[in-house]
């Protein structure tokens, strides 16, 4: 159990760590006005023994203690904090010489440092330009949902995958339904893709898929619902829920399913946001294929 004035401490989103309550006590009321401030459920929990962080991913430090949160994927904690910062330059496109990454898989100093050293007056820049930066008293917190940063790396991935004026993210050109006023209920898909065949609508999902689940892998029915109702909307023939890979799956399409009295497939695919330079082929295979890949 960490109980030291000065400490820095890693766990991965969803991860627990065990700490003195009063250093639990100081980083979780920093992550409690970073939670307002992202508009998110939770971003670290108090235990009985210490702090459970929640799915977010960067750094929360107060008082001489930082916690690192690193995303819940494949590889030791060197290969994966390399990967984040990958993912965040290119959400936030920012670009790192793949020098500047090269001691990051053996570098024991913690994600602030890191983000710090690699990004400097580039990460100043961004900031005034959005990136979510967090201050809160004595509190540092830098601090990302992984489900905004999964979504965001994908539509820039797929920026550079296929032609950009084909790429619509975050559309907003249709409705679930309409009355005498006009439309109600707004559908925004994370990506929809012009193809000369029509749309592809690409949701992301930041979930674990279950390969245990022979069938199904675990995709919940409501995103199922989601996506469908996208397919409705934008008339597409083409659907893609896009999962984070994990050892036991395949990258790229996963399951193929066709939607009852349609002419609409659904496919369930997954790329490796541990291999962040990889991302890009593996997309523009995804929304290449053709019904007999």
């Amino acid at each position: 159990m960490r109980t030291g004035k000065a400490w820095a401490e890693s766990c991965k989103e969803n991860g627990a760590v065990e700490l003195e309550d009063q250093l639990a006590d100081r980083l979780h009321a920093v992550a409690e006005r970073a939670k307002r401030r992202l508009r998110v459920p939770s971003v670290l929990e108090r235990t009985r023994n210490g702090i459970k962080a929640a799915q977010v991913v960067g750094v929360v430090s107060a008082s001489g203690a930082t916690l690192e949160i690193l995303p819940k994927i494949d590889g030791q904690d060197g290969a994966v904090r390399k990967a984040l910062v990958r993912m965040l330059a290119v959400a936030w496109d920012l670009r790192v010489a793949d020098g500047e990454l090269a001691s990051l898989d053996t570098q024991r100093s913690n994600l602030l440092e890191v983000l710090i050293g690699l990004f400097a007056n580039r990460l100043l820049v961004a900031v005034r330009r959005g990136l979510p930066r967090r201050y809160v008293g004595h509190g540092f917190s830098l601090l990302f949902p992984m489900y905004e940063l999964f979504e965001r790396f994908v539509g820039r991935c797929l920026l550079r995958a296929v032609a950009r004026s084909s790429v619509c993210l975050q559309d907003t050109g249709h409705s679930a339904l309409r009355d005498a006023e006009g439309r109600l209920f707004d559908l925004q898909p994370d990506v929809v893709i012009k193809t000369q065949t029509g749309p592809i609508v690409l949701d992301t999902k930041w979930k674990a898929l279950d390969n245990a689940d022979g069938r199904q892998l675990g995709v919940a029915q409501d995103d199922v619902y989601q996506i469908l109702m996208y397919g409705q909307a934008y008339s597409a023939e083409r659907l893609v829920l896009l999962y984070p890979w994990h050892s036991g799956l395949n990258e790229g399409i996963n399951r193929r399913w066709q939607v009852v009295r349609a002419n609409r497939r659904l496919d369930i695919a997954t790329v490796d946001v541990g291999n962040p330079s990889r991302v890009v082929s593996a997309l523009r295979k995804i929304v290449g294929a053709d019904d007999d890949s």
